[in-house]
């Protein structure tokens, strides 16, 4: 949480890997969850878009940006049980 999250929504690969050294279940959990969502929409790009550059950019971008959007839920939620804990002042720095 001492790195910000760059453009509101862009995953920062410091956050996932810090979350893989201390929540493990939690990293797991998204990787699957983000394999079971994102094989069904790859076939989806796959036959709907002739380009395969195109198929690649939609897919690509769908992941990272869908990586940014979980990471900032996780932010949140980790930053209100800070303070619903007492542990510092919330803010993330």
């Amino acid at each position: 949480m001492s790195r910000p999250q760059p453009f509101v929504i862009l995953p920062t690969m410091w956050f996932w890997s810090q979350l893989r050294r201390t929540e493990p279940r939690l990293h797991v959990f998204t990787t699957l969850l983000w394999a079971l969502l994102f094989i069904p929409l790859s076939l989806v790009a796959f036959t709907m878009i002739q380009p395969l550059w195109a198929q690649a950019i939609a897919v690509s971008a769908t992941v990272f940006l869908s990586a940014g959007i979980v990471e900032k839920a996780l932010r949140v939620q980790i930053l209100r049980r800070r303070r619903a804990l007492g542990c510092g002042d919330g803010r993330e720095h």
